[in-house]
């Protein structure tokens, strides 16, 4: 009898002692930083290569809700009208319909501009021409997202404004 009582009281201790040590952190110790719980995992300039690497499906394509919103209307109404409209007529990231053999061999990525919450991701190549296609990525849910992409230059577009155009032919 006296060994087992001892041994329940050994074990009762031991889960006591057990429980003090994982006890919760004091309600003084200091959180993290904001910029360092809110970080994105992926960085602008690794949202933008993966375009160039990906199957080239614009439904995969990480959009903010705002480009996603107007790409969904475009594409609502192509298929709608059976025909491709304004901003889906063109692979945006090559910015042409086609794409010369070689051109990623030419692929040159910047990020040009960084703030908190906002990016800028220049991509340069060759396809065919030099084509220089820009990104403005923003913060989502605590990812970036692609807000806008466009194309400067006389032949230079933004794609929401595109898209928008798209959404609405007859």
């Amino acid at each position: 009898m006296r060994a087992s009582a001892f041994a329940v009281l050994i074990a009762s201790l031991f889960a006591a002692s057990l429980g003090a040590q994982a006890q919760p952190a004091p309600a003084t110790a200091t959180p993290p930083p904001a910029a360092a719980r809110a970080r994105p995992a992926e960085e602008p300039l690794a949202i933008v290569r993966a375009l160039y690497v990906a199957d080239g499906s614009s439904n995969k394509r990480p959009y903010s809700r705002r480009l996603a919103k107007l790409h969904a209307a475009a594409e609502k109404n192509s298929r709608k009208i059976e025909s491709p409209v304004s901003g889906l007529d063109f692979d945006v990231v090559v910015s042409g319909q086609d794409v010369e053999t070689g051109y990623l061999k030419t692929l040159k990525l910047a990020e040009t501009k960084r703030a908190d919450k906002t990016a800028q991701v220049k991509a340069n190549f060759k396809n065919f021409k030099p084509v220089e296609v820009v990104y403005d990525l923003v913060v989502e849910d605590g990812r970036w997202k692609i807000d806008e992409i466009s194309s400067p230059g006389k032949t230079g577009y933004m794609w929401s404004k595109l898209l928008q155009k798209g959404a609405s032919e007859k």
